[in-house]
């Protein structure tokens, strides 16, 4: 499974209704997210500054990594993996941008949790936490 954590590495330069927005508004292109396997114990962007993010659907997974790649975006839409991050403490995948759920983690605070229920509602995603991810 893959789960695109907002404002992950954009310093919160959008909020989380922007970046929701932006992201189930703009499906098909090809995006970075962390690769989790449902025997992980626990996703390590999660624990750190991200308390929602999108999953993927397994089809639109696109590439897979054993680490960081810091990937940039290519003019076909399409992502570079730029390099391996051999130090880095989480595997990666690239998907299409086909969510099947909102994300949340058990440190989702009520004013996310209240912008995760209405773009929900308005694009028709499921809500899942990510501790029912990983104890499957």
């Amino acid at each position: 499974m893959v789960i695109r954590w907002m404002a992950a590495f954009s310093g919160r330069r959008f909020s989380l209704l922007q970046a929701l927005e932006w992201e189930l508004s703009n499906p098909g292109r090809e995006v970075a997210g962390e690769l989790l396997k449902a025997t992980d114990s626990k996703s390590r962007m999660a624990h750190m500054k991200c308390h929602v993010g999108l999953l993927s659907s397994s089809k639109g997974v696109t590439r897979k990594f054993s680490c960081d790649v810091f990937s940039q975006p290519l003019s076909d839409g399409r992502l570079k993996p730029e390099r391996n991050s051999a130090r880095s403490k989480h595997a990666e995948a690239f998907c299409n941008g086909e969510w099947v759920a909102i994300v949340i983690t058990h440190k989702v605070t009520k004013k996310e949790l209240r912008t995760v229920q209405a773009m929900s509602e308005k694009y028709g995603v499921k809500i899942v936490t990510l501790k029912s991810l990983l104890n499957k």
